[in-house]
């Protein structure tokens, strides 16, 4: 297409096309964040949000389309965030929902052309996220989580630390190995009934197992032979070892765990994964429907720039 389009252009059109070449280059050199694990993130600041999700999921599809709106919109920052914001949407919610990324080529051309993100972003259901996250990759889940923890620290004004590193190491509370230490949790299904059927339960328990209700994060990897145990010991350790208690710095394990913990609810079995599935749903559909809520679209910082 290059070749195609410099052979088309008459003598005194090159000039002026290379100088536009330069521009874009200056654009993303000065706007694509290169990402090496040191950086802090915060809630707030939207596009480096949106880089860092880009990044996690290995899509550098649409820099194209981000650096033609940067360029279209540079006197203009409000319509600017706000596609920027859907385009973000658009990526997390497919993601989500399990959508192939073969098409983005294409995408990025129409949305160049069109800038009809939201017509794409209306095409995915709150069903669709819903059932996504009831079977997610633990990279998928530890991007989401991640987020999620931001959101809830920017939701409250009296939170100190805003700001965090990428660094987390993701935990299945009931582990993808729990036949030797937790067969002795009854299989209930999502109204906490229990399932008698062996080989039904067995089903139903390994599927929850990889829901986003299953899933926290932990600021260090707990040892691997804790890692199967029943909960009480994952949360305590055995004295030698330490267990989730002592690794659970962030909001979604300390109020969506050890809270719960401590109150006295001990049992971790379906019903509570569903619960907490759904719980999580609702915190991701607030973060990335769109429109977004007013207190989202908020004013974005400068990514920082490639060094």
């Amino acid at each position: 297409m290059y070749k195609k389009h410099i052979a088309s252009l008459e003598a005194d059109k090159i000039p002026p096309f290379i100088k536009e070449v330069h521009e874009y280059a200056s654009t993303y050199r000065s706007t694509i964040p290169d990402f090496d694990g040191s950086e802090l993130f915060s809630y707030r600041d939207n596009r480096r949000r949106l880089f860092h999700i880009l990044d996690a999921c290995e899509i550098s599809t649409f820099h194209p389309y981000i650096m033609f709106l940067i360029r279209k919109y540079k006197d203009d920052s409000s319509p600017l965030n706000e596609r920027l914001l859907s385009l973000e949407s658009l990526v997390v919610k497919r993601m989500i929902a399990g959508l192939e990324t073969k098409s983005y080529n294409k995408l990025c051309k129409e949305f160049i052309l069109k800038e009809n993100v939201d017509d794409k972003i209306a095409g995915i259901g709150d069903d669709d996220v819903s059932m996504g996250l009831e079977r997610i990759s633990n990279k998928n889940a530890s991007l989401l989580l991640f987020w999620i923890e931001l959101y809830r620290r920017h939701k409250d004004s009296k939170q100190s630390v805003q700001e965090l590193k990428y660094d987390y190491s993701l935990e299945h509370l009931m582990p993808q190995k729990w036949e030797d230490h937790w067969s002795s949790v009854p299989v209930v299904d999502d109204g906490g009934k229990i399932i008698e059927n062996p080989e039904n339960a067995k089903i139903h328990r390994n599927k929850r197992i990889y829901s986003i209700g299953n899933m926290t994060l932990l600021n260090s990897r707990l040892n691997t032979s804790l890692r199967n145990f029943a909960l009480d010991r994952k949360i305590e350790g055995d004295g030698r070892k330490k267990g989730i208690r002592q690794y659970s710095e962030l909001w979604i394990t300390k109020d969506d765990v050890l809270s719960r913990y401590d109150s006295g609810n001990k049992t971790w079995d379906e019903k509570s994964i569903f619960d907490r599935t759904r719980a999580l749903g609702r915190e991701i559909l607030e973060i990335w429907n769109r429109p977004c809520a007013p207190n989202q679209c908020l004013h974005t910082d400068a990514a920082t720039p490639r060094r």
